[in-house]
């Protein structure tokens, strides 16, 4: 996330930029007061937490138990955006299957969030849109 912070537009409107990128974050868990605490103090750099790199963040964080489409579909429909128009990560190829079924690209990541995956992700939406 810290590479790719300044890409994100700080404004909270639903428009972005062209070129900008905007970052939600899903996950499932029974925890989810535990998963709020974590991404509000794990930190991308010296000053920011994951959560600061979350532009809007009531609309782009999702946690809670159910289903991964279920939270993309509902990022999508609170964004405006399609899900054609997403990039997801997640370790788990299930969660990934399902996704692409929406139309976005997904990229599974077996051992967390790698840079390489970030780059192959961004490769893989490129290459969708030309």
């Amino acid at each position: 996330l810290n590479d790719y912070h300044n890409s994100v537009s700080s404004n909270n409107d639903k428009e972005q930029s062209s070129g900008s990128i905007l970052i939600s974050l899903v996950s499932r868990t029974h925890r989810p007061q535990w998963s709020k605490e974590f991404i509000n103090t794990l930190k991308v750099d010296q000053t920011r937490t994951v959560a600061d790199c979350i532009v809007d963040p009531k609309n782009n964080i999702i946690i809670r138990d159910g289903s991964k489409k279920l939270h993309v579909k509902e990022i999508s429909q609170k964004m405006g955006i399609q899900p054609r128009d997403m990039l997801f990560f997640d370790d788990r190829k299930k969660d990934v299957m399902e996704v692409m079924e929406l139309g976005a690209v997904a990229v599974l990541c077996p051992y967390g969030l790698m840079m390489d995956d970030v780059e192959l992700g961004f490769s893989l939406y490129a290459n969708r849109m030309n």
